[in-house]
């Protein structure tokens, strides 16, 4: 069962889109990661998952770069495993921090590597479903409201491509 969250006087479900980025040596656990989400382990959220490789997951109706995935999510879960070095956040890092995005590493059960300087800052996440359930229910607000603002900034594009006189 979907949750409903009450949103300016009427009902509707909320969708958290989450954008996960894991190194190919990763796949097991980001495998992991992803069925969690889907047997609402992490709570019971319509939850869009997407990865930087995946074409459609979910409710995704056309294929999306990896910069316009990071764009569209709601939130990004970053696991750090044994490889951090060539890690693909590096390259999605100042995406992520010019739009905003909420952002969450989340380590590897028993890796020891270091975390990558630009993730110093960030919030950890602890490899298990009850952490990820916490953090949806904390940040439900944002997510809200961030995917309000984006649907209005879709529409007022739309809205003046069919009236580019007004």
């Amino acid at each position: 069962m979907k949750p409903i969250y009450r949103l300016q006087n009427h009902y509707s479900i909320m969708r958290i889109k989450l954008f996960i980025i894991a190194s190919d040596e990763d796949r097991k656990y980001f495998n992991k990661l992803k069925r969690w989400l889907k047997q609402g382990k992490c709570g019971d959220y319509q939850l869009l998952i997407t990865s930087r490789d995946e074409q459609r997951v979910g409710m995704v109706h056309a294929p999306l770069t990896a910069e316009q995935k990071v764009k569209a999510s709601n939130v990004i879960i970053v696991l750090i495993g044994s490889n951090t070095n060539r890690h693909p956040w590096l390259a999605y890092h100042h995406i992520a921090q010019q739009t905003n995005k909420r952002i969450y590493y989340m380590r590897i059960p028993y890796t020891i590597s270091e975390l990558p300087q630009r993730l110093k800052e960030v919030p950890q996440l602890a490899f298990n479903p009850n952490a990820v359930e916490k953090m949806l229910r904390d940040n439900i607000g944002e997510f809200e409201a961030d995917t309000i603002q984006r649907q209005q900034l879709y529409l007022e594009k739309k809205n003046a491509k069919l009236n580019p006189d007004s």
